[in-house]
C-alpha cells in the first residue's frame, strides 16, 4: 500500500494560448482539486494533545491524507492574501465569554463597555453598557449555561489543527497590554484561534472550516457542515474516514494511524460528487466530495 499526494500542473497564460493556437481554441479549467463537504454530529471537544486527520483511499488502494487551503491577509501587507496547507482538525468550542483576545483594534475587551462609544441607530441611543450587553447576549445564545450561557452545550467549531496556547492575560490588564499580548500570540501562527462574537464563520484570527451539528433554542438556529477546499485530487475515493490521532501533525504516519473517528464506503451520489455515510464510535456524518470540477472545461 502506497501513499501519495497527488500534484498538478499550473499552465502560464503564454503556454495556453500557444496550444490554443495549435488546436484552435482554448480550454480553461476552473478549478483543480477537491471540495470536500462535511456533516458531523455528536461529536465532542478533542482532548489535549489530540487532533483528527482526514483519508481517503483511491482506486489504485493509495491512502491519501487529505489537506485543505486556508488564505488570509498578509500581516505586513493587507493587500495581499498568503496561502496555506493545513492538515489536521481540531474540535472546540467556538466561542466563550472569557476569550481574553476578542478584542477590538485598542485591546479593549468586546464583552466590555470600553470597547464602544455612545451612538445612535434608527433613533435609537445605545449606550456603551448596552452595547457590550448585547454582545453577551449573543454569546450566551450559542453556549451552555454551565458557562453562563442559555444552551444545555456550547456550539462547537472545526477548526485546522493548531498548538499554540491562547495567552493567559490578566482580567486586570490594560488595554495596552492585552493587545500587545494578543498581537505576540496571533503572530505565533495564521491559525491561532479568536472567536467573533458578530460572526462566527468569520473569526476575528485563525479560521473556522465548520461547525458540529448545533440547534439553538432561543431564537432558534443552526449551525451544521464543514468544507474544505482541498488542491488534492480525489477522484476515485473508494473509502473516507478521519482518525484519532495523539502524535503532532508532523508525525502522522499512513501506515500507523490512530483509531477510527469517522468511515464510510460511497453510496449513490449526484453527478461529479461521491457521498459517503459516516459511522463511528461516538459520532456521525456524511461526507460529499466533488471531484469533477477540473473536468467541467469552458472551451472558446
Amino acid at each position: 500500500m502506497m501513499f501519495r499526494r497527488v500534484g498538478f500542473l499550473l499552465l502560464s497564460p503564454s503556454i495556453l494560448m500557444a496550444v490554443a493556437g495549435c488546436n484552435g481554441g482554448l480550454t480553461v479549467t476552473p478549478f483543480v482539486g477537491t471540495v470536500v463537504q462535511m456533516t458531523i454530529a455528536g461529536a465532542g471537544i478533542t482532548a489535549a494533545g489530540t487532533h483528527l486527520e482526514v483519508w481517503t483511499r483511491d482506486q489504485y488502494d493509495d491512502i491519501i491524507r487529505v489537506d485543505a487551503s486556508f488564505s488570509f491577509p498578509d500581516p505586513k501587507d493587507k493587500s495581499k492574501t498568503n496561502t496555506i496547507y493545513t492538515q489536521g482538525l481540531q474540535i472546540r468550542n467556538a466561542i466563550t465569554f472569557d476569550d481574553p483576545c476578542m478584542i477590538d483594534g485598542k485591546g479593549n475587551l468586546l464583552t466590555s463597555p470600553a470597547a464602544y462609544t455612545t451612538r445612535t441607530v434608527g433613533g435609537n441611543t445605545e449606550t456603551p453598557e448596552e452595547q457590550a450587553q448585547t454582545v453577551k447576549n449573543r454569546i450566551a445564545q450559542v453556549t451552555a449555561t454551565a458557562i453562563g450561557g442559555k444552551e444545555p452545550s456550547t456550539v462547537l467549531a472545526v477548526t485546522p489543527y493548531d498548538e499554540t496556547p491562547v495567552p493567559v492575560i490578566d482580567p486586570m490588564a490594560s488595554a495596552k497590554d492585552r493587545l500587545a499580548a494578543c498581537e505576540a500570540y496571533w503572530n505565533v501562527s495564521p491559525l491561532a484561534y479568536t472567536p467573533n462574537p458578530a460572526q462566527l464563520t468569520a473569526p476575528l484570527h485563525g479560521a473556522a472550516y465548520g461547525f458540529v451539528a448545533y440547534t439553538t433554542t432561543s431564537p432558534p438556529a443552526g449551525y451544521d457542515g464543514v468544507r474544505l477546499d482541498s488542491p488534492t485530487h480525489l477522484k476515485g475515493a473508494q473509502d473516507f474516514w478521519l482518525s484519532l490521532e495523539n502524535v503532532a501533525v508532523k508525525d502522522v504516519k499512513p501506515n500507523n494511524q490512530g483509531p477510527i473517528f469517522l468511515e464510510g464506503k460511497p453510496t449513490p451520489g449526484g453527478n461529479d460528487v461521491i457521498h459517503f455515510d459516516l459511522t463511528g464510535p461516538s459520532a456521525s456524518g456524511t461526507a460529499t466530495l466533488l471531484v469533477n470540477l477540473d473536468d467541467n472545461s469552458v472551451v472558446f
